[in-house]
């Protein structure tokens, strides 16, 4: 059985393929320009997609404030300001990510690893342990 490309129905594609080699590296939306590294669409399509998107749906003050607080935390510890905790659950060595109760305090931080972490936003926050109660607030530098 022979397989033809389904958008330019001239190369034949592969079995169990839709599209021949060459229109595989087109972009999805437009069919001309080479779409961007590991994205189905071409840089400029993207951008027109993420505009509109963002126009349909525009980030609450929530959402904005909590990316602000990640990113800080992650600069502050990148430049060595901060260092990452432990998982404030005694016994547990994995690694710990920060958590803010109150995004607008940024430098209020509970260090948990992800599987408390997950109980914590579930609601359940009984631990199976001890809490060493290790809590972390990064001390504003003297001029």
């Amino acid at each position: 059985m022979r397989y033809m490309c389904r958008r330019c129905s001239f190369r034949l594609a592969e079995e169990g393929r839709w599209h021949c080699t060459e229109c595989r590296k087109l972009c999805t939306l437009c069919n001309q320009r080479p779409h961007a590294r590991n994205h189905p669409h071409c840089k400029e399509c993207k951008r027109d997609y993420m505009r509109q998107h963002r126009m349909e749906n525009p980030r609450n003050a929530e959402d904005a404030a909590r990316d602000r607080a990640v990113n800080l935390i992650n600069t502050w510890i990148r430049r060595g300001h901060m260092k990452r905790g432990d998982c404030i659950v005694k016994g547990c060595e994995e690694k710990a990510c920060a958590y803010h109760k109150n995004v607008n305090v940024v430098t209020d931080v509970t260090w948990l690893c992800r599987r408390h972490l997950r109980m914590m936003r579930s609601g359940l926050g009984a631990f199976h342990g001890d809490v060493s109660g290790k809590h972390t607030q990064r001390k504003r530098s003297e001029p």
